[in-house]
């Protein structure tokens, strides 16, 4: 039963902050209100008192409860406003300038460019974009007004962005730069049907939209269905090749179970065949180079060091990767040519897995201890 002197040495007697929740009873339709008064800070170990409702009495909680309570309007506000679900998109247009881009998805789910150019998208490269716009929080928001467009700068943007959904209305970003601010800033207009928002977001956002076409074009070396791989092909100049191969499988798939044909017979190693075939899947160009060149002689393709192919059942080559001549200047990479009629620049470090002799790849088992000592005593 605190006096109003007991209040006012608490802080209580002005409450520094009031929350009310409201909560509606289970099994009924019957609210209850929960009043929350917070006053002073304790200076001896920084704990906050408060008040409950019509009770009378004063509670002392830990300080951080304050942190907890006291938010503003834009603490509780959702700053992600650049965030688009990437499960949820269909088609990304981009247009900065005269310049800009087209990815859709295509059969499969996967990214492809339509413009300017038509090439397969890089799926990593597209879902990087997507997340690092979702890191780009909002650091203030603004009345959306003609005024403040105009002001903003996102009434003539420097670049917009569009996201074709699924389903539902598109969602477009319209990004503004303004100085009549401390400094230069960037604002987002988002809008998706009648709703719109205005907001100040962080520079790193236009680092993150300047994507050029070749930025996002997939990159792999290689494209084939791995659960159609029956025989690995790996050849060198000299004409000698190692050739694995694994049997099918009871449920129409493949054994893990590969075996080496040539030049020896003999169990494979499951470890390293399976290293091998990720590292095929996964290897991805450093650089793309020239297009359908007229002559793959000059890098050194035609007649390539090394040469890898995946084939299927009936000896149908899947994909093949013959690598050429060493790059100029470029110690550790080498030119290549993959599943596309392009020249790749590649990174020799990422071909470890490549097996340079049987030996490698042969599962050769370790003789018994003492079985090549009988003669000892």
């Amino acid at each position: 039963n605190p006096t109003p002197e007991d209040l006012k040495r608490y802080g209580l007697d002005a409450p520094r902050f009031t929350v009310r929740a409201h909560a509606r009873i289970r099994g009924g339709d019957q609210e209850r209100e929960i009043v929350l008064k917070g006053g002073a800070e304790n200076p001896f170990d920084g704990s906050v008192y408060l008040q409950r409702g019509d009770d009378p009495r004063v509670y002392s909680a830990q300080g951080g409860i304050r942190w907890n309570l006291e938010k503003s309007a834009f603490d509780l506000r959702d700053k992600e406003v650049l965030a688009v679900e990437e499960k949820d998109v269909q088609r990304v247009e981009l247009r900065a300038g005269r310049s800009g881009w087209i990815i859709e998805r295509g059969d499969g789910e996967t990214w492809r460019i339509s413009q300017p150019i038509a090439d397969r998208a890089d799926a990593r490269t597209v879902s990087s974009l997507l997340s690092e716009l979702r890191t780009q929080r909002a650091t203030s928001f603004r009345a959306d007004t003609p005024e403040e467009r105009a002001r903003t700068g996102v009434d003539k943007p420097a670049s917009v962005i569009t996201f074709t959904l699924k389903e539902g209305d598109p969602i477009r970003l319209a990004m503004g730069r303004s100085g009549a601010d401390a400094g230069p800033s960037v604002f987002v207009l988002r809008t998706q049907g009648s709703q719109s928002l205005l907001a100040e977001v962080p520079e790193g956002v236009m680092a993150a939209l300047n994507k050029e076409p070749g930025d996002l074009r997939d990159k792999s070396a290689l494209h084939f269905d791995r659960t159609r791989v029956a025989r690995i092909a790996v050849g060198r100049a000299d004409g000698s090749r190692i050739v694995v191969e694994r049997p099918a499988g009871v449920d129409g798939g493949f054994s893990e179970d590969w075996r080496v044909v040539e030049p020896r017979q003999g169990p494979a190693k499951k470890f390293k065949l399976s290293s091998l075939l990720w590292t095929l899947e996964s290897l991805q160009a450093k650089k793309l180079g020239e297009e359908r060149p007229k002559s793959w002689a000059k890098y050194g393709v035609d007649k390539p060091e090394r040469e890898v192919s995946v084939l299927d059942t009936s000896g149908n080559v899947l994909a093949r990767l013959a690598l050429g001549k060493s790059v100029p200047g470029q110690e550790g990479t080498r030119y290549a040519r993959g599943s596309r009629d392009q020249v790749l620049e590649i990174d020799e470090s990422r071909l470890a897995d490549l097996p340079a002799s049987v030996e490698e790849v042969l599962d050769t088992p370790v003789a018994a201890a003492g079985a090549t000592d009988a003669g000892g005593s």
